[in-house]
Formats: structure tokens, C-alpha cells, sequence
């Protein structure tokens, strides 16, 4: 018993010895893990990186402040009235005329309300933005210029020039198109063929391939595109879409070819015809004082209202302010109808919600503009209210801006014949002011006035172009359907 005993005691004194080993082990072992973790979390960044992601949160939080409070003073002419957003600004900003700070960002304002930040240091920059937007990352490049000279695009030729080696290594960098978006407030002074010219600056979008992946900047140019800065507003922004998805897939629908447009959430599914379309045995959708849905509908109201030389002016500020509406309705009957289309609409309308919504307001002139023709303009008295005075035309949109980024990134701005896009933009020069709806010549957006005002005569006049028609369909619309979607094997949609 006692030799058991003894025994029992050294097994048990070497069981605690084992566990009293064990535990100073685990301490040591634990002491080591806290103190990497530690050091990790310190020298690694994790702190900083939850830092960084609160701090981003912040930043958009603040873009959508500021940009409530910029819509909030939005005039009739659809455009922000800086002076009434600097005497509002919202608590911890600080800044004038579109340029603000707080917190160390700086938040970049545009005339349409829009919200950018300059968030990133220089050494942050890519050498892409650098090449574009210059070191700092603020734009000012020269834009036009020949091989050897200074400027970053030859327009003859449509190609970037001093292009940096390590943009060249990795597959280079290839213009693909341009659109109008806005006129500038801006006044340039260039020469062009030798003669001196003074107008307001155009502000465009460039449009280019890098990489593999579409991007687009801003710039100012003058009227004939003989010189030009880039702008920082948008900084280089890519447009690429989501090559999961079925966004680029050809459909063949009532003898037709389609694209798909658009294929998530937000958007639904959409596709987009191919080619541009007309009615049958016409020369194209005519807007302006011609405007073929304007004299079936409601001539009968002008004529009875006739008011001498401005009747014809009068029909093209009507046709002008109702545009989206009329190419959406002229598409709407252009394509056959089934129980897996939702809407139709034009190309160029609002991509999401109602699309003939139409909001911008009235563009409007006031003493102290750089341009005040408008302001003389005569006004009509005619009955039928439609009137050609100042304040009678609609402002510039950036309704197409979406669909036009998506089918350069697809490649499938260029069509067959010239197209309208349901969106408009009021073309400022320094005697004259004209009133455009947009089109697509060649997969350059372009605008054709519809009327105007010269040296205080106002005119209207009047375009013919092919549309774009864009159906949405039902989410299960393509459910096993044949074909792959592929250009040659098409997906058939009955």
C-alpha cells in the first residue's frame, strides 16, 4: 500500500509539474502573439486603415451636404448660383465660387451641382493622371500640339502625342471620342488660319481606351478646337463596365440586331438597337420648325394663333422644349411590342425612372452676363403661350451623359447614319446664343440649334436625324431563350 502510494504521489507531482510548465509556455507564447499583434496593428496600419475607412465615409457624407446645398440655389437656367451657396455654406466648409475646404479635402463644386474632391496627394497621382491633369493633378495642360510640340493630343491625326514611356509599356493609350457637354462662362482668345477669334470656351468630354479599360477627362477648347486646357473636374474617371454581366451581348428582336445596355439592379435590363432607325420612307426625325410630330399634332393651335414672322420661331421653341419627349414617343412606336418589354425610350433620355422627366428649368439671362442677347430677345404675344423671349428656352441637361459613357466603353457609339439623343444644351458665343438639341455624327455628340439669337435677331430652324430606340425588359426576359448572346450566335428574343 505504501509503495502505491508513493507511487500515486510521483505520478501526481509530474502531472502538476507538466501543467505548471504548460501554463508558463501558453504565457510566453501569449505575451509573443500581443506583442506582434500589437506591433501589427501600429506599424501595419490596421488602425489607420479603420481610420481611413471612417474618413472615407466622412468625405461622402460631406460631397452629398454640399451637394444638397448647391442644388438648393439652383436658378431657373438649371445652374448653381455660386454666390448664394458661398453666403450658405454648410457648417465646417470654407471656400468661394466652387472651391471649398474642410477637414483638409478639397471639395470641387460644378455649375450642374456636381461634387468631386481632390483628395489624393501628388504622390498619389497615377502617371496616368499626371500625363492628363499635370503633376498636382489639377489640369491646365496644354491639349492641343504636334509631335516635338507642347500639348498632349494631335487633332488632326485624333491621337495622344508625348506620350511617357511607361504609358507607352503598357499597351499605350487611344483616343476613341469626344461630346459636348457644356459652354463655358469662360471667354478665349485664340487665332485660327491667322485670323484672331474671341468666343465663349466649349467644355467636352474626351473619351480614350488605356489598359484595356475606358476613361474620360474634361477640357475647355475654343470653338474650332485649336486650343485647350484640360480640366480637373471629373478628374480621369473610369467608365468601364461589369464584363460579368451580360452588358455588351447582342440580341436579334423583331428583324433587328440590339445591344445590351444595361444589365444590374439599378438599371434593369435594357438593350439598345444597333443601328440608328427611321420611319419607314423618311429622311430621319425632324425637330425644330419642322417638326413633323409638332405639325401633325399641333400645328391646328399655331395657325389659329398666328403671330406674324415669329410663328415659324415659335414652333421651333416648342418643338426645342419638348425634344425628349418626342423622341422617346417616336421610338416608343418604332418598336414592336411584347409581353417581355416594359418601356421604350430614346438614347439620350434618362437612363433610370421616368424618363421624359424633364427638370432643368428655363434658361435665363440677367444684366452681367458675359452674354446678354437673350435679355433682348423679343417676346411673343401670341395665345398660344408658347413665347421667344428670354427665359422661354430650356437649359442645358446631362441626361445623356450615362448611355453615351456606356456605348463608347461598348464601342458602339458609331452607328450608321447620324442620330438624335434625347438632351439638350444652350451654346453660348459672345453676340449669340443658340439652343441645341444633341445628336451623334461619325460617335461624336455634337448639337444642332434649333434656334437662336444673332446680334438680337432671333431664327428657329430645323434637323432631320435617325434614332436610337432603348428597350427594357422584363429581368427574365432572355431566361432560356437560344443562342449565346454572341455577335454570331445572337440571343433570339420572341
Amino acid at each position: 500500500m505504501k509503495n502505491q502510494n508513493s507511487k500515486i504521489q510521483t505520478i501526481t507531482f509530474n502531472a502538476r509539474g507538466i501543467t505548471l510548465i504548460a501554463l508558463i509556455i501558453t504565457i510566453i507564447v501569449m505575451l509573443i502573439l500581443v506583442g506582434v499583434t500589437i506591433s501589427v496593428a501600429l506599424n501595419g496600419g490596421l488602425f489607420g486603415k479603420a481610420r481611413e475607412g471612417a474618413s472615407g465615409t466622412q468625405i461622402e457624407l460631406d460631397k452629398e451636404i454640399l451637394a444638397s446645398a448647391a442644388l438648393g440655389t439652383m436658378g431657373e437656367n438649371g445652374e448653381v448660383n455660386f454666390e448664394e451657396l458661398d453666403a450658405n455654406l454648410p457648417d465646417g466648409f470654407e471656400g468661394s465660387n466652387g472651391t471649398y475646404e474642410k477637414d483638409g479635402i478639397t471639395f470641387i463644386v460644378d455649375k450642374y451641382g456636381g461634387v468631386t474632391t481632390k483628395e489624393k496627394s501628388t504622390e498619389e497621382l497615377t502617371a496616368l493622371e499626371k500625363y492628363i491633369l499635370g503633376e498636382n493633378g489639377e489640369g491646365g495642360v496644354e491639349l492641343f500640339g504636334e509631335e516635338g510640340v507642347s500639348g498632349i493630343i494631335n487633332h488632326n491625326e485624333f491621337s495622344f502625342i508625348n506620350v511617357p514611356e511607361e504609358l507607352k509599356n503598357n499597351g499605350g493609350i487611344t483616343l476613341k471620342a469626344y461630346s459636348m457637354v457644356a459652354s463655358s462662362d469662360e471667354i478665349i482668345s485664340f487665332n485660327f488660319d491667322g485670323e484672331d477669334y474671341t468666343s465663349n470656351g466649349l467644355i467636352v468630354d474626351i473619351y480614350f481606351v488605356y489598359n484595356g479599360a475606358t476613361y474620360k477627362f474634361r477640357a475647355l477648347v475654343d470653338t474650332y478646337f485649336s486650343s485647350g486646357k484640360t480640366l480637373a473636374d471629373i478628374g480621369v474617371k473610369n467608365i468601364s463596365y461589369d464584363e460579368t454581366t451580360r452588358v455588351g451581348k447582342t440580341v436579334s428582336y423583331d428583324d433587328k440586331e440590339w445591344i445590351i445596355l444595361y444589365d444590374d439592379e439599378e438599371h434593369g435590363l435594357q438593350m439598345i438597337s444597333k443601328d440608328a432607325l427611321k420611319k419607314d420612307n423618311s429622311a430621319g426625325i425632324t425637330l425644330g420648325n419642322n417638326d413633323e410630330i409638332l405639325n401633325g399634332k399641333e400645328i391646328q393651335k399655331f395657325e389659329e394663333n398666328k403671330n406674324g414672322d415669329n410663328l415659324n420661331l415659335e414652333k421651333a421653341v416648342y418643338s426645342y422644349n419638348n425634344a425628349v419627349k418626342t423622341l422617346n414617343d417616336v421610338c416608343d412606336e418604332l418598336v414592336a411590342k411584347n409581353d417581355k418589354i416594359t418601356s421604350v425610350r430614346s438614347v439620350g433620355s434618362k437612363a433610370t425612372g421616368d424618363t421624359n422627366a424633364d427638370d432643368v428649368g428655363l434658361y435665363t439671362q440677367k444684366e452681367g452676363d458675359s452674354n446678354t442677347n437673350l435679355i433682348k430677345w423679343p417676346t411673343s404675344d401670341s395665345n398660344y403661350n408658347v413665347g421667344v423671349g428670354n427665359g422661354k428656352g430650356k437649359a442645358t441637361d446631362m441626361n445623356y451623359e450615362e448611355d453615351y459613357d456606356r456605348m463608347v466603353a461598348l464601342g458602339i457609339n458609331v452607328a450608321d447614319e447620324e442620330y438624335w439623343l434625347a438632351s439638350r444644351w444652350v451654346n453660348l458665343a459672345p453676340d449669340s446664343v443658340y439652343f441645341s438639341v444633341r445628336d451623334v455624327s461619325e460617335g461624336f455628340v455634337q448639337g444642332y440649334d434649333l434656334l437662336g439669337v444673332e446680334d438680337s435677331e432671333a431664327y428657329g430652324d430645323y434637323h432631320s436625324c435617325a434614332v436610337r430606340p432603348v428597350v427594357s425588359l422584363r429581368s427574365d426576359a432572355l431566361d432560356n431563350v437560344s443562342g449565346s448572346g454572341a455577335e454570331d450566335d445572337p440571343y433570339i428574343l420572341n
